[in-house]
C-alpha cells in the first residue's frame, strides 16, 4: 500500500484525478439508490453582510496564514459572515478536524445558537489532529474564546444522522470526501433540516475542473450531487465561487458551496 500511495504522489495531477475519479465512481456505482425529501430545503440565500469585524475575528483566532488540515483564513471568513447573514441558531458540522470552521460557527452564532460538532475521532484527544499539529484542541479554542455553545460527538456521520432527533437550520458537510459517503449524507442530512433550511458544502468542485494553481480536484462532493440531481432531486449547486478576500494559494475562490432546492 505504501509503494501504491508514493506511486500514486508520482502521477502528474491531471491523471491523478482521473485516476481517483475513477475509483469514486466505481464506489459510487456500488451503493444502492437513496430518495431525497428536499421540502426543507431553501430555494435561496441572503447577500452576504459586511465583514469590517473580521480583523477582531482575526486578533481573538490568531489564525494568519495558511494552516496544515484547516479550512483556510479565506474560508473561515466566508463560514463567519454566512452563519451571521442566515441568521442562524442550529448548526449541524459533520467533519470538526481541528476546528478552523467549528469556531466560526460558533463565534458568529454566539451563546444563544448551538453547534453540534461531529468527527469519527476523538478531535480533543492526545492523539486528534490538532495535536499532531502543535495546535490547540477544538475544545480548547472554543474555551479560550469565552464560548459553551458546542456539542462536541465522536461518531461516523451517517450514524449520528440516522439517530440524530434535532433539527438544524444550517447543515455543513465537510466530513469524508468521498463520493460514496456524501451521496449518503445528503439525503440524511436533508431530512434534519428545519424548514427553510440550508446545507453547505466543502470541496465542490464544479465539472471537476481545478480551482486552484496545484491542478488537484476533489470529486466525491460534486459525484455525489451529480447523481442525485440524475435520480430526480430537485437540488442545485450554487458555488460561492470569487470572494473579496485572499483564500488559497494566494486566490480569492472557494470551494464551499450552497445545495438549494430548485
Amino acid at each position: 500500500m505504501r509503494v501504491k500511495a508514493v506511486l500514486k504522489r508520482l502521477l502528474p495531477q491531471s491523471v491523478a484525478n482521473m485516476s481517483r475519479r475513477r475509483e469514486e465512481t466505481r464506489a459510487l456505482a456500488a451503493v444502492p439508490i437513496a430518495r431525497c425529501d428536499v421540502s426543507a430545503l431553501t430555494r435561496d440565500y441572503p447577500a452576504l453582510l459586511d465583514s469590517s469585524d473580521w480583523s477582531e475575528i482575526e486578533q481573538r483566532l490568531a489564525f494568519g496564514g495558511e494552516r496544515a488540515q484547516a479550512v483556510n483564513p479565506g474560508d473561515q471568513r466566508l463560514v463567519y459572515v454566512l452563519t451571521r447573514a442566515l441568521n442562524v441558531r442550529d448548526v449541524l458540522e459533520i467533519g470538526t478536524n481541528v476546528g478552523g470552521s467549528t469556531v466560526m460557527f460558533a463565534l458568529a452564532m454566539g451563546d444563544p445558537g448551538h453547534l453540534t460538532t461531529v468527527d469519527i475521532v476523538d478531535v480533543n484527544g492526545p492523539e486528534g489532529p490538532a495535536r499532531r499539529i502543535g495546535r490547540e484542541t477544538p475544545a480548547e479554542l472554543i474555551r479560550r474564546m469565552g464560548l459553551r455553545n458546542v456539542q462536541f460527538v465522536r461518531s461516523r456521520s451517517t450514524d449520528f444522522m440516522q439517530t440524530c432527533d434535532r433539527r438544524f437550520d444550517l447543515i455543513f458537510l465537510d466530513g469524508a470526501h468521498e463520493a460514496d459517503v456524501v451521496y449518503r449524507e445528503v439525503p440524511l442530512a436533508l431530512g434534519l433540516l428545519k424548514p427553510g433550511g440550508i446545507i453547505l458544502m466543502h470541496d465542490v468542485f464544479p465539472n471537476l475542473k481545478p480551482l486552484w494553481s496545484d491542478g488537484k480536484v476533489i470529486p466525491g462532493p460534486w459525484l455525489a450531487i451529480d447523481r442525485l440531481r440524475r435520480e430526480g432531486a430537485a437540488v442545485r449547486v450554487e458555488p460561492l465561487g470569487r470572494l473579496p478576500w485572499v483564500t488559497k494559494q494566494g486566490s480569492n475562490v472557494t470551494s464551499l458551496a450552497l445545495l438549494l432546492r430548485v
